[in-house]
């Protein structure tokens, strides 16, 4: 109800379909060397053997503040269960076969950083309520092979690494997602979109890299945009982004530029790993030009052409459309130009 401080080493072991309920603050501090774990005590586990770490919404009226560092948690439905709590953070955790969740989060605030998800069943971070405000970064989720009982459960790209929802507002970088359903996928259950800013992860080996989708009631009815830049998106086995359901439709932007997509073809890039307004009309427009020549590379454009132009002069030279072009002021084209279409735009 209060406190409860959890030293290096301890291990917590859970004799059934049981959970750690916390209504005040838990201090759970291991060390690189000495790690706290929580585990179920059966001998030969389920990945639901128990129900996880639970913070209430009575938490945060006692007190804030509570953090985990150092950490193995496994053989629960979540992890960690978050609901109306504020200040959590997770630090160099560990997660492993879980049947939900390693991290479910509503209405929370919380820090997670330099965590390994892995053989997670659905969610390896699921955020969801408007209030809720998280940041992710420096950590590995993958889904793969893993074990309940003596069973072996493949894994593989049946769920998300990170799933957000609502309107939850979102910051995720410096992670490596890969064996995923869908490395990062975002959908609004309501009008509001979540507010995302993805930078500088690896995505790849996943089905789908980023999956954006707004809500759909007889009509698109949010508007679907994010924040995408310095990402290594590539080998995704359908699409390194994408996009459906926008109320705007191609007047809502996602911004994609400056990423890595695993080559400078932008035109296969457009076709092949992008889906966007110039597939569907109902989509938004992603914007992904400029971007790198490398991972970690420079920032080119190499005259493609595509997406939103407000005012713009194109001189003598050659220009490929990897996409639909608005021009939604003025564009001037002089003598000598070629304007070269590199699909049905």
């Amino acid at each position: 109800q209060n406190e409860l401080t959890i030293d290096p080493g301890a291990e917590i072991r859970v004799a059934g379909n049981y959970q750690l309920i916390i209504n005040g603050t838990l201090h759970a501090q291991g060390t690189s060397s000495n790690k706290i774990t929580f585990t179920s005590n059966i001998a030969n586990p389920t990945n639901a053997a128990w129900k996880g770490i639970s913070f209430t919404d009575q938490s945060d009226y006692l007190t804030s503040g509570s953090s985990l560092e150092n950490c193995i948690i496994s053989y629960a439905v979540n992890g960690i269960s978050l609901t109306s709590t504020s200040n959590i953070d997770i630090a160099n955790c560990t997660f492993e076969s879980l049947s939900n969740a390693a991290i479910s989060i509503t209405s929370s605030e919380a820090t997670i950083q330099n965590c390994s998800f892995q053989n997670f069943y659905t969610y390896g971070v699921y955020i969801t309520g408007t209030d809720s405000e998280v940041t992710l970064s420096g950590s590995t989720l993958s889904q793969g092979i893993g074990n309940s009982g003596s069973t072996s459960i493949d894994y593989r790209k049946k769920g998300s690494g990170v799933y957000v929802t609502t309107s939850a507002a979102v910051d995720i970088s410096g992670n490596t997602i890969s064996l995923c359903g869908n490395g990062i996928n975002s959908t609004a259950t309501n009008a509001l979109f979540p507010s995302l800013s993805i930078t500088s992860n690896t995505l790849t080996n996943n089905n789908y890299g980023i999956y954006l989708k707004g809500y759909y009631d007889y009509g698109c009815k949010s508007n679907v945009t994010a924040e995408i830049h310095q990402n290594n998106i590539y080998g995704n086995t359908n699409y390194g982004l994408f996009t459906d359901d926008s109320k705007g439709y191609y007047l809502d932007v996602v911004d994609a530029t400056d990423n890595w997509w695993g080559t400078t073809d932008m035109a296969s890039v457009a076709i092949n790993q992008i889906y966007d307004n110039s597939d569907n009309a109902s989509s938004p427009l992603v914007d992904f030009v400029p971007f790198l020549n490398a991972q970690n590379g420079n920032s080119i454009s190499n005259n493609y052409q595509q997406g939103l132009i407000d005012q713009a002069h194109w001189n003598a030279g050659t220009y490929l459309m990897v996409g639909n072009v608005y021009v939604q002021n003025e564009l001037t084209i002089d003598p000598g130009a070629e304007i070269r279409v590199a699909g049905n735009y």
